[in-house]
């Protein structure tokens, strides 16, 4: 072990501090690396950085035990913290109101803001201001319906428009901010400044040239350059206009970083990422990958789920990404399944709190033929006399392999309503 990054607040006396966060001319240290000797330097570096490097073989105390000791304390508190969160989703689910009741306003208030997203683009693209009031009605919108049962809106999201890409995956990512930030137990104040971030994190792209940001095709060297501009144009947008909380600017500007520096378009990482501006960077490429971007093919949320998972600590805080993977189960609501019956349905809500039995409307029966009106199958109340589920769920399946048109069976009332009733 040589050099060691540690958060200041976890340094002790005898460490040696061989570089900082920031440039040295930037701060009052006389000298680039010294042992820390007393309780003075350590409040001095905690004035000025976040965090810093230290060398292991010149330090006077044990780097390793220090780290096994802060191991062992942040493995307690992520234990608090979640059985907290448990706690917390427990007493919510009680309160949650009935999908079947939520799930028609959940839909038009979706069409209404895809409406009013459509709208907001096309004026910023022809040089007019941001209508901040509409932005912040339709995310308060949103947002008291997500509180009241999130899996209806979040079910309108496995509808994928591509006839506008770009309103389309900033409504998603605000609803799924919205949903994450509530699952957190955020406040919700808070809850809706982020779904404002959430709405408006690509803002930046209306100032790139038409078709350039959302395409089937991989970009070239030139061309990534120019997109990656955008988180610039965003912010400039964003500075210019009144209303707004700084929480949005650190979102437009950020969700791009990565928290190994691999981000643009200041390659920050670590604890210069905020928190707020990382649990949107994980909506956003969930979103993205879930619909295929930059050339690349969409893939199942399932699938996105578990390369995200692998992502954790190198470009993603893992306890948020941990948080977001509970979030949205292992299953997420709109995913296409095919049972162990054979038959093939669309996740529409959970009832239990179990994420491996939720409800499944389903569209095909064993055989492979569509049903004339679809059933609503409740995975959680089938169960033999051993308390196993009978029905379970053997894989994500691709829609377009068995002939599934998402949006029909989701904008449809007749269906809805019939299957529900069945």
């Amino acid at each position: 072990m040589a050099k060691v990054r540690l958060d200041v607040n976890d340094l002790k006396i005898g460490m040696y501090i061989s570089d900082l966060d920031r440039p040295w001319s930037e701060t009052s240290f006389l000298f680039q690396g010294f042992r820390v000797t007393n309780e003075q330097e350590l409040d001095r570096l905690n004035e000025f950085c976040k965090f810093v490097y230290v060398d292991d073989e010149k330090s006077t105390v044990d780097i390793a035990s220090n780290l096994i000791v802060l191991s062992r304390e942040r493995r307690e508190e992520k234990y608090n913290k979640l059985e907290s969160l448990y706690k917390f989703h427990i007493k919510q689910k009680l309160h949650d109101e009935n999908f079947e009741d939520e799930f028609p306003v959940a839909k038009k208030i979706y069409q209404e803001a895809m409406k009013k997203m459509h709208v907001i683009f096309n004026d910023l693209r022809l040089g007019k201001a941001l209508d901040v009031e509409t932005v912040k009605m339709t995310v308060a919108t949103m947002t008291s319906s997500v509180l009241r049962n999130p899996d209806a809106l979040k079910l309108m999201c496995a509808i994928r428009e591509r006839e506008d890409t770009a309103a389309s995956h900033a409504l998603h990512v605000c609803i799924l901010t919205l949903t994450f930030a509530s699952y957190l137990g955020l406040q919700k104040d808070m809850v809706e400044k982020l779904g404002v971030g959430g709405l408006l994190h690509d803002i930046g792209e209306i100032k790139l040239p038409l078709g350039l940001f959302w395409r089937s095709n991989p970009y070239n060297k030139e061309e990534l350059s120019k997109v990656h501009k955008h988180t610039d144009y965003g912010v400039e947008i964003i500075k210019n206009t009144q209303g707004l909380d700084p929480v949005v600017l650190d979102i437009v500007r950020d969700h791009h970083e990565r928290l190994n520096c691999s981000g643009f378009p200041r390659q920050a990482g670590g604890n210069e990422i905020s928190y707020n501006a990382m649990l949107v960077s994980i909506v956003d490429v969930y979103d993205c990958v879930t619909m295929g971007y930059e050339g690349k093919p969409a893939i199942s949320c399932t699938d996105a789920l578990k390369s995200m998972y692998d992502w954790r600590n190198e470009l993603f805080q893992d306890e948020l990404i941990e948080h977001f993977i509970q979030c949205l189960g292992i299953y997420p609501i709109g995913s296409v399944v095919k049972l162990n019956s054979g038959e093939v349905g669309l996740i529409v809500t959970f009832d239990s709190f179990s994420r491996l039995a939720p409800r499944v409307m389903l569209l095909l029966d064993k055989d492979g033929n569509f049903f004339d009106i679809p059933k609503m199958l409740d995975l959680s109340r089938f169960k033999d006399a051993d308390d196993k589920y009978l029905y379970e769920i053997n894989k994500v399946v691709s829609a377009e392999e068995y002939g599934i048109d998402i949006k029909q069976y989701i904008l449809e009332d007749l269906y809805m309503k019939k299957a529900a009733n069945q």
